[in-house]
């Protein structure tokens, strides 16, 4: 993300990317259960190189997956393809781990599920109903209703001027299932963006309504741009909440958390609070996370987020205030997820760390890290943790968007105590 803020591609003149993806031909061992010790590097020389469609095709940004869905766990992983300076495809790809009937799964091969000309996407978040949202670049919006019959994906209505969506990003998207006072099981979304194009749209907070349109939320908290100053507003990069509240983090050290209101026709956010990290000089917060389990007594740190402009950072919400978490000196950090035993985090240069639950401010010696070999130009961006504990990790070359990696937690041949990395 850090390099999206820092460099310009050819297709988008205005857009920033950085980084380029070395090829990666050895899998990571033990961090889905480490306790100790960083894990080791072992060669891989039987594990297929993962493909889409038998080709190997663009970078992915966001993964996200689901235990149950139409009874079969399926793992989406989102992001596309610069062709050449005028064309770019957004691509969906998606994998059964449980399916060992098609052979091409058993040879590292994902499914293409969804393509279309247009900018990237750069995240994908699900409902356990089956319904399956991702977003990105030039305001873009996709659902899909996955069932057994039938995965189509169409186009959202994003209710927002043609000159304002078309230079808008789209980069975190979230949303929850809940029941209504009348009985009805609703999903409400949100999603949230911005821009680094000049005259771009800034502090995006998008909600999606009945009618299965986008609406931008106003309110006076939000860093939103102006027409008569061109350097006000800060970009919106993630979202994430839990049963009682909503996080949104961006830059300039911005963290605002927002109560969620349940009412007859949905759910609106109300109370707003900035309650900004404390740093000696403006951060950018890239994600931000949080327990997968809906008691948070059972968690004294109810929320993490990573970023970090000229080094990776992490912080955790604890009594009331963002506690700064004491890295090593390392790259910027992009993704974060909560495992079972562990906190998986990933970054710039191939970096992965990995930390226990309950680790404190200044316990720094109990922070494990991992560069990935062959990777110290890629990009390693999101992050998912399934309920089982484990971690899928996407990236790629975000210079040229024609390459990836992704970082499974077993190998495609069924072990099951390795994260398995395969790059194209």
């Amino acid at each position: 993300m850090l390099g999206y803020l820092q460099s310009t591609s050819a297709f988008f003149s205005n857009l920033d990317y950085l980084f380029t993806m070395g090829m990666v031909c050895s899998f990571l061992c033990g961090l889905t259960s480490c306790d100790s010790a960083d894990p080791s590097l072992l060669s891989a020389p039987d594990v297929p190189q993962l493909s889409v469609d038998q080709v190997h095709r663009g970078a992915f940004l966001g993964v996200w997956g689901s235990d149950n869905i139409q009874g079969t766990e399926k793992i989406w992983f989102v992001g596309g393809e610069v062709l050449n300076a005028n064309e770019s495809h957004s691509l969906i790809a998606t994998y059964h781990p449980n399916t060992k009937s098609i052979d091409s799964l058993d040879q590292g091969v994902l499914q293409l599920e969804h393509e279309q000309v247009g900018g990237v996407l750069w995240w994908v978040w699900g409902s356990q109903s089956g319904q399956i949202w991702a977003a990105g670049e030039q305001g873009t919006l996709l659902k899909s209703e996955q069932s057994q019959e039938a995965n189509t994906w169409s186009q959202e209505t994003l209710l927002l001027e043609d000159s304002l969506k078309e230079k808008l990003v789209i980069w975190g998207i979230w949303g929850t299932e809940r029941t209504l006072p009348n009985g009805e099981l609703f999903t409400q979304v949100w999603a949230v963006g911005g821009s680094v194009r000049r005259g771009g749209p800034k502090g995006v907070l998008l909600k999606r309504n009945r009618q299965g349109e986008w609406i931008r939320l106003q309110n006076e908290i939000l860093p939103i741009e102006s027409a008569d100053d061109p350097l006000k507003g800060g970009n919106l990069y993630k979202l994430w909440g839990n049963q009682t509240e909503l996080w949104l983090v961006g830059e300039g050290s911005l963290t605002l958390k927002a109560n969620l209101q349940v009412n007859e026709n949905g759910i609106d956010l109300v109370d707003w609070q900035n309650v900004s990290i404390e740093s000696e000089r403006p951060e950018l917060l890239f994600t931000v996370t949080g327990p997968l389990s809906k008691d948070k007594s059972a968690y004294k740190k109810s929320a993490w987020l990573v970023g970090g402009y000229a080094q990776g950072k992490a912080w955790y919400w604890q009594d009331q205030v963002w506690n700064e978490l004491a890295l090593p000196q390392v790259p910027s950090l992009n993704g974060v997820a909560l495992g079972q035993e562990l906190i998986l985090a990933s970054g710039h240069q191939g970096l992965l760390m990995a930390w226990p639950h309950d680790i404190g401010s200044e316990q720094s010696a109990r922070i494990h890290q991992q560069w990935v070999r062959g990777a110290e130009s890629m990009t390693l961006h999101s992050i998912w943790s399934s309920s089982k504990g484990e971690f899928w990790i996407v990236g790629g070359d975000l210079t040229t968007m024609q390459s990836g990696v992704i970082i499974t937690p077993q190998a495609w041949q069924g072990h099951t105590s390795t994260l398995q990395i395969q790059a194209w």
